[in-house]
């Protein structure tokens, strides 16, 4: 069965646009900035890649806010609300326990998940994670970066 784009609501009321892909213990895949699972599910590396992944496991992956077919148009985008995504998305499905991955900035959303709720994050893995993000998570800059890819 092809894996269908479906949506959920995190507690501002976000819709955020998700995925899933095999069968087994869950592995929730927080995704870089520029993640789009419609676009991911498309092409033939990215494909492969989730593919791999979902090898005797569920892969949960998601598009962030105001990135791919999730809300675009959303008040506030910090640590705080894609926690706030990560833990919608998990309730949502009913998930009790599950592996957490997070890639690039987005391993920072996946250790603050696992920090907030530790009782429900079996294994956390964070591939390409920043060392130190203070001068790339300054607010103006994310601003500029939205309103940039906003006109593009």
């Amino acid at each position: 069965m092809e894996p269908q784009i479906r949506f959920c609501t995190s507690a501002d009321g976000t819709r955020i646009a998700y995925t899933t892909m095999g069968e087994g213990p869950p592995l929730v895949h927080v995704p870089g900035w520029m993640g789009n699972v419609e676009r991911d599910l498309k092409d033939p590396d990215s494909r492969a890649f989730m593919e791999t992944l979902s090898r005797g496991r569920l892969l949960v992956t998601f598009d962030r806010r105001a990135t791919g077919a999730s809300q675009r148009d959303v008040d506030e985008v910090s640590l705080d609300a894609e926690v706030a995504d990560v833990a919608a998305l998990v309730d949502h499905l009913r998930l009790e326990r599950f592996d957490l991955g997070g890639v690039s900035e987005a391993a920072a959303i996946a250790v603050a998940y696992a920090a907030r709720h530790p009782e429900r994050v079996c294994r956390l893995v964070l591939w390409s994670p920043y060392r130190c993000g203070e001068g790339i998570a300054r607010l103006g800059a994310i601003r500029s970066l939205i309103e940039l890819i906003r006109e593009n």
